[in-house]
């Protein structure tokens, strides 16, 4: 357990370009790597578009992160009510950040991110945020979502 936490801590301080502090060696892990760039895929694909329109909804790129369409459509569901609730301007994500990713053990890991975008409200000029903490699964190889049912 302390292996992976310290793998993560590496490669998001990587990530943030910070592998030129002393002490500090750039991952090499190709497992860590493919489970970082797996996420990065996902999250931006969120990006600039509304999430609870049907062109969304159907995006093969989104749904291939998902073991089966019951775990995308709970997914997709619980993703659109927290951005509605969070009074997103369209259910729309202007840009995702990820926060932290740790693993609880080498088949399951826990993304933490926050979703930013601009209020329902115009003269709330402002950006907004929200924040989800998603857990993935190592299932057949491949890294993907397993979300809790609403």
């Amino acid at each position: 357990m302390k292996r992976w936490a310290l793998v993560c801590l590496t490669l998001l301080l990587g990530a943030c370009g910070s592998f030129s502090q002393p002490g500090l060696e750039p991952v090499q892990d190709p497992e860590v790597l493919a489970f970082a760039s797996r996420i990065e895929g996902f999250y931006r694909g969120l990006e600039g578009v509304p999430v609870d329109v049907r062109m969304t909804f159907e995006d093969e790129r989104l749904r291939d992160h998902f073991d089966s369409q019951a775990a995308f459509t709970d997914y997709y569901a619980s993703l659109a009510a927290q951005l509605r609730d969070a009074q997103f301007r369209n259910t729309r994500v202007d840009r995702v950040e990820i926060r932290d990713f740790s693993f609880e053990n080498p088949e399951r890991a826990r993304v933490l991110v926050t979703l930013v975008g601009r209020h329902l409200r115009i003269l709330r000029f402002w950006e907004i945020e929200t924040r989800r903490s998603d857990a993935w699964q190592l299932l057949d190889g491949r890294w993907v979502l397993t979300p809790e049912r609403l």
